[in-house]
């Protein structure tokens, strides 16, 4: 039944990984997987799971897989960048008859799928500055036609010409969301990092975001706390 079953699993398409929950050492690899690490059989029952990749970190693995400790999840899923592409893995935890416990990670390449998402979303950041310019226009117009005709127009003409300027802003802010979007996709995105205290930075965000929550009937209260915290970040992005 064992040779059957591993007979199976090496001529799957996925790369399977089976290693031990507390050592990491490695229990089986499909040929798959022996094919990425570039491993005989008999390597690979030397190696630790962490030892499949160079930029394996042991710490940051033993977090991501403790929910399937407490129950909380019966598996995870992480993408990574690796040597040879971007990768998905599916990681659960098995009860072995003897009562040990194995990790099982099933591996996929992604690297056609990010392809395709790059390529919509080049496609889509095209799109946006293309955007861009009409709406500019035509906020500069609404704004010079409210400068010009300020208590000229009725209250009702005002308002219209207010209602339009804000729209204009949400879709400026929406055609920014998706440029940043495009960016954190291409790993193009820049962060301005500094220390700022976060209770300035709450009350701040709520002063700038009053008028959004007038909009729609939803008031802001902010609870002080009188402990120090700060946090090393970008501002405006934060706000």
């Amino acid at each position: 039944q064992t040779k059957r079953t591993n007979a199976i699993l090496s001529k799957l398409h996925d790369e399977i990984y089976i290693f031990d929950s507390v050592t990491l050492d490695v229990v089986y690899m499909n040929e798959r997987a022996l094919q990425r690490c570039e491993w005989s059989a008999e390597e690979s029952a030397t190696k630790r799971i962490v030892d499949t990749d160079e930029n394996f970190h042991e710490m940051a693995f033993r977090a991501h897989v403790r929910p399937l400790f407490d129950g909380s999840k019966s598996s995870v899923v992480i993408s990574v960048k690796q040597a040879k592409g971007y990768v998905e893995v599916h990681t659960s935890l098995l009860e072995q008859l003897d009562g040990t416990t194995v990790f099982v990670s099933i591996l996929r390449d992604i690297n056609d799928r990010m392809e395709l998402d790059k390529a919509k979303m080049s496609s889509v950041s095209v799109v946006s500055h293309e955007l861009r310019t009409p709406i500019t226009s035509i906020k500069g117009s609404l704004q010079l036609l409210q400068a010009q005709t300020a208590g000229a127009l009725n209250e009702s003409s005002e308002s219209m010409v207010a209602i339009a300027l804000r729209n204009c802003d949400r879709l400026m802010f929406i055609v920014n969301d998706i440029l940043d979007m495009e960016k954190i996709h291409s790993g193009k995105m820049e962060y301005d990092r500094q220390n700022h205290n976060l209770r300035a930075l709450l009350e701040e965000s709520l002063d700038v975001n009053k008028g959004y929550g007038d909009q729609h009937d939803v008031s802001f209260e902010y609870v002080a706390s009188e402990d120090e915290a700060h946090a090393v970040c970008d501002r405006d992005r934060m706000i």
